[in-house]
């Protein structure tokens, strides 16, 4: 079980490497526009913008973990299942 955790985790990782910057550039100007209605001061929305691209890689990691997650445990039943003569 230990290697299909490491499978999932290194996979997740992968997969929020490659698309953090496209999700990232297409969220950008929603998140600076949010961020300058609260406040003018570039201190300020330089900080939002570095939390939003933590939570963001966050958010994609923990959603593509679940996922493959979800997917290798539904197999291993499909396959206990299989074998076990019952479907």
């Amino acid at each position: 079980m230990g290697s299909l955790g490491s499978i999932t985790w290194v996979v997740a990782v992968l997969i929020t490497f490659a698309t953090l910057p496209t999700a990232y550039g297409m969220s950008f100007d929603w998140v600076l526009s949010i961020a300058s209605i609260y406040s003018s001061s570039t201190g300020f929305t330089s900080a939002i913008i570095l939390i939003w691209l933590a939570l963001l890689a966050v958010l994609i990691y923990s959603a593509v973990r679940g996922a493959l997650s979800a997917a290798l445990s539904a197999l291993g039943l499909f396959i206990i299942l299989r074998l076990s003569g019952r479907e």
